[in-house]
């Protein structure tokens, strides 16, 4: 099978993670931009409350989870609304079966508990 580049945007994204719908929602500076892979075209932009991500992940739940060095933010792609989880951030993350949030930062692994 061969594969050729069938898109391509000039954007300076730090950060990517696919809705469970589909969509590609890219970290841009403050914003949060969704690209509909169907018509390959960007269908919505949102304001980051806090900057731009470092890394973002799907969860079980449905919901897009974002991080950077300052907060941890939470994106539902059923009303693309955005809200600031944590006030203190790190690099990576993953979630796991009841979509509780693993974080580094620098040589410290942390837990995001949903109560």
């Amino acid at each position: 099978m061969t594969q050729e580049k069938s898109f391509e945007a000039e954007l300076a994204v730090s950060a990517l993670a696919a809705t469970p719908d589909g969509h590609i929602v890219c970290s841009v500076a403050d914003l949060l931009r969704v690209l509909d892979p169907s018509s390959m075209e960007f269908v919505r932009e949102i304001a980051a409350p806090t900057g731009a991500l470092t890394d973002m992940m799907a969860a079980p739940n449905g919901k897009l989870y974002g991080i950077n060095a300052a907060s941890l933010i939470e994106v539902d792609p059923t009303t693309w609304t955005v809200r600031q989880i944590a006030g203190e951030g790190g690099s990576f993350l993953a979630a796991d079966a009841d979509s509780n949030l693993y974080f580094a930062r620098g040589e410290k692994l942390f837990r995001f508990v949903w109560k």
